[in-house]
């Protein structure tokens, strides 16, 4: 079957839109701008209904033609406040402080690409719901678009993103059952001791001392004290205490990032941890105050929407063109957010590692890839009609 003709044709609007979106990248839960270019693009391709500032700055587009089915579509448009050092073309990032280094201009520009195709061919049956969020890494724009009734008004099926991923060959497509994106938790330790002077130790208690030994024990858990098959990573990001030579601080406040692809450490991880790292500052004649946030959960793919997904990626490319075995990471994503809600599936599709690694200052999306994310976006829409006409 090979890419759809009609979003091969339109390869060069996709680059204008992708283009357009990484000059002016915004903040989280601040996409003025960005979100009314998607919805003013929506509504220009004739969409039945677009609502915009869904939770907080989110657009929902919806198209319908009959039929009992609904199935959804999701991406995020933030940037990230990284200033961009690449990318010497013209649509190099306006704001100083800020870029598309996850690839949101593409993935956004994608579903775009499908979303214009689809409403103007009307081939599939059911309605079609297009998701466009803000806050993707914090979380907050998924959960309030899901927390201002998102399923209740629309009762979605299934549903399904596509990420790209630098570290797949350039245009290949990737989609396996089970966890795919990591959870993402923040912890703050305080170990508070007693102040004094270095001189003399003995009449201080120094929370460095205890805040050593706590960066030891969440080694360990990294390490292999847990299942070694079901990934944790905890890294210090941040330790602060005193300011000079001789003064022995009262309290140190350490920061760390938890990541973990095993939804039972959700309500493990923070009750150990606690306990544990209470009774180490215990142990020294300290107390220590922990403070557990989750941020996003684990995103996983549901078993069932794999095998839509790889049946209408096949159609597409064929057999030998899916890889089932799509690599879990220990990014972030808060699509887990909606497939804790409805079946679905986060898709990999490679950006090749030539335009850079995600997060970083040098990483630009890939424009050809552009047809293939939306051929692939397109393709999981009509393949419900086939399956509703059986």
């Amino acid at each position: 079957m090979g890419l759809i003709k009609e979003i091969v044709d339109s390869h060069d609007e996709m680059i204008r839109w992708r283009h357009d979106l990484h000059r002016y990248p915004e903040p989280s839960l601040h996409e003025q701008r960005t979100a009314s270019k998607i919805a003013e693009l929506l509504r220009s391709f004739g969409f039945d209904e677009v609502r915009e500032k869904v939770g907080e700055m989110g657009v929902i587009g919806v198209l319908r033609n009959g039929g009992s089915s609904m199935i959804g579509l999701a991406a995020a448009f933030d940037g990230e406040d990284i200033s961009e050092r690449g990318n010497p073309g013209d649509y190099k990032s306006r704001q100083p402080k800020y870029m598309h280094a996850l690839g949101h201009d593409g993935e956004v520009s994608m579903l775009l690409g499908a979303a214009k195709y689809l409403a103007h061919t009307r081939r599939f049956k059911g309605d079609v719901i297009f998701i466009f969020y803000s806050s993707y890494s914090g979380g907050v724009g998924a959960r309030a678009i899901i927390e201002e009734g998102l399923f209740e008004l629309y009762p979605v099926e299934r549903l399904f993103t596509l990420l790209n991923v630098p570290e797949l060959p350039e245009g290949e497509v990737a989609v396996g059952v089970g966890p795919v994106r990591s959870a993402v938790a923040e912890l703050l330790v305080k170990v508070v001791g007693k102040s004094g002077n270095a001189a003399f130790p003995n009449r201080a208690k120094n929370p460095i001392l205890a805040a050593s030994e706590v960066v030891n024990f969440l080694e360990t858990l990294t390490s292999g004290a847990l299942d070694p098959a079901s990934p944790l990573s905890i890294c210090i990001t941040s330790m602060n205490a005193g300011g000079d030579f001789d003064h022995i601080p009262k309290e140190i406040e350490l920061k760390a990032s938890v990541r973990f692809l095993n939804r039972s450490f959700e309500s493990w991880l923070p009750v150990h941890v606690d306990a544990l790292i209470s009774k180490i500052a215990e142990f020294h004649g300290m107390r220590a105050i922990v403070s557990y946030r989750m941020v996003t959960p684990v995103t996983n793919n549901d078993a069932a929407a794999v095998r839509y997904a790889r049946g209408a990626i096949k159609d597409l490319f064929g057999a030998q063109e899916v890889n089932e075995s799509q690599a879990a990471s220990l990014l972030g994503s808060d699509i887990g957010y909606f497939l804790n809600e409805c079946p679905g599936a986060c898709i990999s599709i490679g950006n090749g590692i030539s335009r850079g690694f995600l997060l970083t200052s040098t990483y630009d999306f890939n424009d050809d890839i552009l047809p293939i994310g939306a051929s692939v976006l397109a393709r999981l829409v009509e393949k419900e009609k086939e399956i509703n006409s059986q």
